[in-house]
């Protein structure tokens, strides 16, 4: 099924780029297309959290086949607390609000290839905990986290056959 998904996607690559360049995709160069996972910034004090979140997003990227353990693509992560209450219930219980950004960038030229952003609320009775509940709620299947991948995906293959365009 994989190998299918991979033939139709080098096939509309191919149409894509009989259009726009004069050039062919081979099959090899969706090999070169990997990305690795870097370890998430903004939880420095949340490391349970921080690891939680890496290994769902190093899930995320084997489950679509582009992982590596070096690459000069990588998936970064910024987490920024948007906000953290205390309830007034008994006993009392933290609600944390945070936004998660993912990027996919190239490492060798500093730009950004494509970026999407999750919006998760976490609530227990400690602070930790809540930040804990909230990352558990990006799993390594989300919908959003895979289009973001295959977007990713998609972008980099474009972005080295431009590049591999301009050194000829």
């Amino acid at each position: 099924m994989k190998q299918i998904v991979n033939i139709l996607f080098c096939i509309s690559l191919l149409l894509f780029s009989a259009t726009g360049f004069a050039q062919t995709i081979l099959p090899e160069d969706l090999s070169l297309i990997n990305l690795q996972v870097m370890k998430p910034s903004g939880l420095e004090k949340q490391d349970g959290a921080a690891s939680l979140l890496e290994e769902r997003l190093i899930q995320a990227v084997i489950l679509n086949g582009i992982a590596s353990a070096v690459s000069p693509f990588r998936l970064t992560t910024h987490i920024r607390e948007l906000s953290s209450q205390i309830t007034t219930s008994t006993p009392p219980q933290y609600v944390t609000e945070l936004e998660v950004t993912c990027f996919i960038t190239d490492q060798v030229e500093k730009i950004t290839l494509q970026q999407t952003t999750f919006h998760v609320k976490g609530v227990a009775r400690t602070k930790e905990k809540a930040f804990r509940n909230a990352i558990e709620q990006i799993q390594a299947r989300n919908p959003k986290l895979k289009t973001l991948l295959k977007k990713g995906k998609e972008k980099i293959l474009l972005y080295l056959l431009n590049k591999e365009e301009e050194t000829r």
